[in-house]
């Protein structure tokens, strides 16, 4: 028996500094037009002193603790969590620490991807395979993390990073109820590593092409895209809304005309916090919450990977 997988809560926390980024541009020597139009970050949200992800936690822990403690935190069988900006450099891992902080059994599995963009599709597809083996008449569920602090590997003098990034985290809970938003189909991934040195740490900070990523996104994400909603047996039209990662202002405009769709249809809602790299979709999710019909989530860019998943409400 096939085992229908929903998305039933998504909450998210941002860093609670606020940077202007139209004052920062200028230490560029670009103008408030740059930043509102291209870029589209007219402020960011940033992780404050020494804070990290875990501190993200903490804060979404302590200001939803009634809706989390509603969760039945005892149905929850997996918790996977999306990052590459650990405090810990991954040992111990994330996810570890997150099932001490939620008070989950000890008998939770947990286990972190070290994916970027494209890393909510990709864990939601893992969360809908780890409840197909569960009997649908149960009620568990998977808790699903994203969350990174990319404030700390940014250097505040380059010119190519220091105004893309914010820091943000969300929690989200999958299971077989029949509540919020099912999920479709298998997650449809494109990955290119032979353009990895595109966005990398290798010098230490955060280095990034981006044209390369610009050209990598407009080449492969409508290829994307278009594998997977034909798994749906509906065309890209037919579509409620796209929620493209949030790269900047203009490369989501140019995911929407490669998609032959419009701006309603594929918004850009990040004005106000930056790019949060894994966590720019379910804030999307949270922010313009779904329309009636089919949905596509889809991340692209660190890897290079792009992945979509569809949804319906």
């Amino acid at each position: 028996m096939t085992v229908q997988s929903f998305l039933n809560q998504i909450w998210v926390q941002l860093g609670d500094e606020v940077i202007d980024n139209i004052r920062l541009a200028k230490n560029f020597d670009l103008d408030a037009s740059f930043v509102e139009q291209k870029l589209g970050f007219i402020e960011r949200r940033r992780l404050k002193d020494n804070a990290n992800v875990l501190d993200l936690l903490r804060q979404l822990i302590s200001s939803q603790k009634a809706q989390i403690d509603a969760l039945e935190l005892q149905s929850v069988r997996a918790l996977i969590w999306v990052s590459q900006t650990s405090p810990y450099n991954g040992i111990p891992h994330l996810a570890s620490a997150a099932v001490e902080m939620l008070g989950l059994s000890p008998d939770v599995l947990n286990f972190d991807l070290g994916l970027g963009c494209s890393g909510y599709p990709v864990a939601l597809d893992m969360a809908q395979k780890l409840l197909a083996n569960v009997s649908s008449d149960r009620n568990d569920s998977v808790i699903v993390i994203t969350g990174d602090a990319y404030s700390n590997i940014i250097d505040e003098n380059d010119r190519d990073t220091a105004l893309i990034f914010g820091d943000g985290l969300s929690l989200t809970q999958i299971s077989n109820v029949d509540h919020g938003l099912s999920l479709k189909i298998k997650t449809g991934v494109s990955s290119h590593t032979e353009f990895s040195e595109a966005l990398s740490l290798a010098s230490g900070v955060l280095g990034m092409r981006g044209r390369d990523v610009y050209n990598y996104v407009l080449k492969n994400v409508a290829l994307v895209a278009d594998h997977s909603v034909r798994q749906t047996r509906a065309e890209i039209s037919e579509l409620a809304c796209v929620y493209a990662h949030q790269g900047s202002r203009h490369i989501v405009r140019q995911v929407g005309r490669a998609l032959g769709v419009d701006e309603i249809v594929c918004p850009f809602y990040s004005s106000l916090t930056g790019n949060m790299v894994s966590t720019s979709i379910p804030f999307g999710l949270v922010q313009c919450p779904p329309k009636d019909g089919l949905s596509m989530l889809i991340g692209f860019g660190v890897g290079l990977q792009t992945a979509a998943i569809i949804v319906e409400k």
